[in-house]
């Protein structure tokens, strides 16, 4: 093939050998979507113009996003930590996929959030979270949640963590955790002058006005 991943993953034969056929788990997880009754929860990085077109008739949706400056640095240390390619992969469609969002802002079954929104208060987001699925919520409960979503729980919760792949050998977890700092404005790190004046430049010619609506700096 010519496909330059196959050339990268060639580079890991005992990973061939393993992926040889559909992964273990992906049989067990459509069979638990399945089986789950309505309303069921589902997770997808994908942008609107590639899910159903009448989703939202159907469907609520939580759209999250989250300052580009801090997603970039965070989509480089998550993909160092794939072994069968590194950083070697395109930095996504970014204002594209937020546009989407942000166009259906008004439809009544999207709920857009931001990352910094609960960082700054996850309990006010927890209760925004909980009326708009209609459920509501006991203070026992918000303070049990409030913990469990804290960024040093989430370090130690298995379930977003990647296990599985890195037992199945994907994974370097050296590199850092799945779940690594989770913090705010951590962009400043690592842009030096010459860095942030490219990615504003890239906002301004790209970010279609978006970044000022969320107030990202």
């Amino acid at each position: 093939a010519d496909h330059v991943l196959d050339h990268r993953v060639f580079q890991f034969p005992e990973i061939i050998e393993k992926f040889k056929g559909p992964l273990p788990q992906a049989g067990e997880r459509l069979a638990l979507a399945t089986s789950l009754p309505s309303p069921r929860t589902l997770k997808t990085h994908m942008p609107f113009s590639l899910l159903p077109p009448k989703l939202l008739d159907t469907c609520k949706v939580i759209y999250l996003a989250r300052n580009p400056r801090d997603v970039v640095v965070s989509y480089y240390h998550h993909h160092r930590m794939w072994l069968t390619h590194g950083f070697t992969v395109m930095w996504s469609p970014f204002w594209s996929h937020l546009g989407e969002a942000w166009e259906r802002r008004e439809h009544t079954n999207l709920l857009l959030l931001t990352y910094e929104q609960l960082k700054e208060d996850l309990p006010a987001v927890i209760k925004k979270v909980a009326l708009f699925l209609g459920k509501p919520i006991s203070e026992d409960n918000m303070k049990t949640l409030t913990a469990h979503l804290h960024i040093d729980s989430m370090k130690n919760n298995p379930a977003v963590n990647a296990v599985a792949e890195a037992e199945n050998g994907l994974l370097d977890l050296r590199e850092g955790g799945f779940v690594r700092q989770g913090k705010l404005g951590g962009w400043r790190e690592y842009f030096d002058d010459e860095m942030s004046s490219r990615f504003d430049r890239w906002i301004r010619d790209k970010g279609q006005g978006l970044d000022e609506k969320f107030n990202w700096t």
